[in-house]
């Protein structure tokens, strides 16, 4: 199964699309650390690890997401998955992104009825 892989340029592509205005130097500063953190790691299907989260990225920003936003789905599972600790999060972007990467990560542990209820309040 053919699957697409990811990258910078993607969200480079997004956003010059998108009618907002996103600071990409802070775009990429989460992009390459979070690249970084997960670098080695791969999916079962072969895919790098985080082309997810660029996927993510890609999809808030087609969304209309505000840059901090975006900034914690490139962020999401670095927590989660990696020795990366909510701390260091905090100290390189933030409170604001920090507290936004922690409210996803913890969206994963809520128990949900359905698939499209927990899509739904994902979104």
């Amino acid at each position: 199964m053919a699957f697409k892989e990811y990258s910078f340029s993607d969200i480079e592509s997004a956003v010059k699309k998108s009618a907002k205005n996103y600071n990409m130097d802070m775009l990429r500063r989460a992009y390459e650390f979070g690249e970084k953190a997960h670098e080695g790691q791969f999916r079962k299907s072969g895919e790098r690890y985080y082309s997810h989260p660029t996927a993510c990225a890609v999809i808030l920003i087609n969304l209309g997401m505000d840059n901090e936003s975006v900034q914690a789905a490139l962020l999401h599972d670095v927590v989660e998955d990696t020795p990366i600790r909510l701390e260091e999060l905090k100290k390189m972007f933030g409170e604001e992104i920090a507290n936004l990467t922690d409210g996803v990560t913890k969206l994963g542990r809520i128990p949900y009825s359905s698939r499209e209820e927990q899509q739904a309040e994902n979104i």
